[in-house]
């Protein structure tokens, strides 16, 4: 959320819903997702911004199992040409910034 703050963009939290979401009309589009998954004892995780990406591959698939929602980009979004690299820079600026609270 604060990183799409970076570009002028207002994210938030859908309930009930993973990943951070844009308000488009009278729905949500989700730009970014983080994940993670125990399996066999084995630890993996992940997490996504769509930046520039095309979202073609999206009209084939239902996006974490939500029938009702689109994918959008940063790039879509700004209308800027945003590159991955671009992003990746304002996400470690703010991943430094994350307190650990126990």
């Amino acid at each position: 959320i604060d990183v799409l703050a970076e570009f002028d963009i207002h994210g938030e939290r859908v309930d009930g819903r993973s990943g951070v979401w844009v308000k488009r009309g009278l729905t949500h589009d989700k730009i970014a997702a983080i994940g993670i998954r125990v399996s066999e004892g084995v630890t993996m995780h992940g997490f996504s911004l769509n930046v520039d990406n095309s979202l073609e591959a999206y009209r084939g698939i239902i996006a974490c199992g939500i029938r009702d929602a689109k994918t959008t980009t940063l790039k879509e979004l700004t209308g800027q040409d945003i590159t991955p690299a671009m992003a990746a820079e304002v996400v470690k600026k703010h991943l430094g910034e994350i307190e650990i609270r126990r």
